[in-house]
């Protein structure tokens, strides 16, 4: 099934697994932007969203960045204490699955 999604989609499915993993999941019908605000990320994180949001629904796709990503991974760790980093770090690989 994960072959028959765009690039897109599969990147938004695997933001809505990391965010599970690292103990953060999303409920049904959250927005991109809900997110940003509910994460109360940095900005280089939250300019992964905004990339994603801005490839579904602008005129061009937005390709996310590897700084972006690690930011976000950051972003991810924070408040999940002594093994936070570790935890970020298998949510959300430096590379794409």
């Amino acid at each position: 099934r994960r072959g028959a999604l765009s690039p897109l989609d599969r990147a938004v499915a695997e933001l809505e697994a990391a965010l599970g993993r690292a103990g953060r999941p999303v409920s049904p019908g959250t927005t991109l932007r809900q997110l940003e605000h509910r994460l109360g990320a940095p900005p280089e994180a939250t300019a992964y969203l905004r990339a994603l949001s801005a490839s579904r629904y602008g005129p061009a796709p937005q390709p996310v960045t590897t700084e972006q990503r690690r930011a976000l991974r950051r972003a991810l760790a924070q408040g999940l204490g002594p093994t936070g980093k570790l935890r970020a770090l298998w949510a959300l690989p430096p590379r794409p699955r």
